[in-house]
């Protein structure tokens, strides 16, 4: 029997609402992984990892040493901060779940589960910021890969002549130099490896802890919180938090709360890569991008280009690496475990992912092909590795970031080596006291 045609008409038009709803809906978000990469500091290195594990040959010319400045690996919450997101996030919790519950939410998916489920884990003052195990396989991995590229200088068998490590007084730069030397040796022959006590302040791995002028100037004076401040109330922030509102069935959210819970899918990320925190789900593409920028804005003015200072006290890190290459001592390959603002002003020291435009409050449009983007530069498990080549009658030093050679600016060398005469000669105005003395 044939179909009467308003029955036919009927059908077909509420296929065609069904297929609207599915692909054009704009009240209902539905999750995109694609975020997971842009968490700001708090991101996995999983998401920058390079996975080629190639030897790096350049022809006519023999690495001789490696000198490697390595962030550790994922890590735990600090505990003052995770009292202030339960405090904050418990609240929005119980809101998020009337809303779900009353079916007036704009999440895609049924995510009651989740968030009934959710809880902050415990975190004592003793483990708190402790490598977590993604951290661990983190550096364990990175040690493999290293040694896969530089078989030569990176021998499997340990000698305390040939290889140096040396890690901050925190238990995530231990546990990460530990699992690196697995990475490298073997469980067996890693337990061989020495490592130096390490200092409560090192003038090293933490310079700019022993930097007075840097600390009064940019740390504690707010300047280097000014445009990341503007930004928290700015036009694109508001949208934000706007959408959020709508999105969550909210009366009101503040900065303090949305930045909470980018914070949180951050550390939720990088502690369990099998499972998807619930605040990672309530943001858009649109939302992180937002987001990243105000953790860019962070950085840039507190450890990277905003001020000279920032990067210029980094200059005492670089004669470690050069007096290395220099040294007439057997040890071919040093590595030091740190932190976040150790690597981002060693990576502005060398004009690394330096913007035409500064990073401003105000200029936020303008900057969506930044090179400063701390989830991509200053991700959990970072690191810069200098290869030092002999080719020929020249000593040239292959930079490495994220496992990758990345080209010095004004260098004036066609490829990606570098004379060490570069670096000789940036260094000769290198005076720590001086640049960071007050007085």
């Amino acid at each position: 029997m044939d179909m009467p045609v308003k029955t036919f008409a009927a059908i077909l038009v509420a296929c065609l609402a069904l297929v609207y709803v599915v692909l054009f809906r704009k009240d209902c978000h539905d999750f995109r992984a694609s975020i997971l990469s842009h968490l700001g500091t708090r991101t996995p290195y999983r998401f920058v990892q390079n996975l080629d594990v190639s030897e790096i040959h350049y022809p006519g010319c023999e690495p001789l040493k490696m000198w490697s400045m390595i962030r550790h690996g994922s890590r735990k919450a600090n505990v003052k901060h995770i009292e202030g997101y339960r405090e904050k996030l418990e609240a929005l919790r119980e809101k998020i779940l009337l809303c779900l519950s009353q079916k007036k939410c704009g999440l895609c998916g049924d995510l009651k589960d989740d968030f009934e489920n959710w809880q902050l884990g415990e975190v004592d003052r003793i483990t708190s910021m402790d490598l977590v195990h993604e951290g661990e396989d983190e550096m364990l991995l990175l040690g493999e890969r290293m040694q896969m590229r530089f078989p030569s200088i990176l021998p499997e068998t340990y000698s305390r002549d040939i290889y140096k490590f040396r890690y901050t007084a925190t238990q995530r730069t231990q546990a990460s130099a530990e699992q690196f030397s697995i990475g490298l040796f073997g469980r067996r022959e890693s337990h061989r490896v020495v490592y130096p006590n390490p200092m409560h302040v090192d003038p090293l791995l933490r310079f700019y802890k022993l930097c007075d002028k840097w600390k009064e100037d940019v740390r504690k004076s707010g300047s280097s919180k000014i445009e990341a401040n503007k930004f928290a109330n700015s036009k694109a922030m508001n949208k934000v938090m706007n959408k959020m509102k709508k999105r969550l069935h909210l009366d009101s959210i503040t900065f303090d709360e949305l930045s909470t819970m980018y914070q949180v899918c951050g550390f939720e990320t990088a502690a369990n890569r099998t499972h998807i925190s619930p605040w990672c789900r309530v943001f858009d593409d649109e939302d992180i991008e937002v987001l990243e920028y105000s953790e860019d804005l962070k950085y840039y003015w507190r450890d990277g280009h905003g001020f000279d200072l920032n990067h210029e006290q980094a200059c005492i890190s670089y004669q470690d690496m050069v007096a290395h290459f220099q040294s007439d001592e057997p040890t071919k390959s040093v590595f030091y475990f740190s932190h976040s603002g150790t690597l981002l002003k060693m990576l502005s020291y060398l004009n690394l992912y330096e913007d035409e435009l500064p990073l401003l409050s105000d200029n936020f449009d303008k900057q969506s092909n930044r090179l400063w983007r701390v989830s991509q530069i200053d991700a959990f498990g970072t690191n810069i590795a200098f290869v030092l080549y002999r080719c020929g009658d020249e000593l040239k030093v292959l930079t490495l970031h994220q496992e990758k050679p990345v080209t010095i600016p004004n260098c004036s060398d066609e490829d990606d080596l570098c004379p060490l005469d570069f670096f000789l000669e940036k260094l000769e105005e290198c005076n720590f006291e001086s640049l960071c003395s007050i007085s």
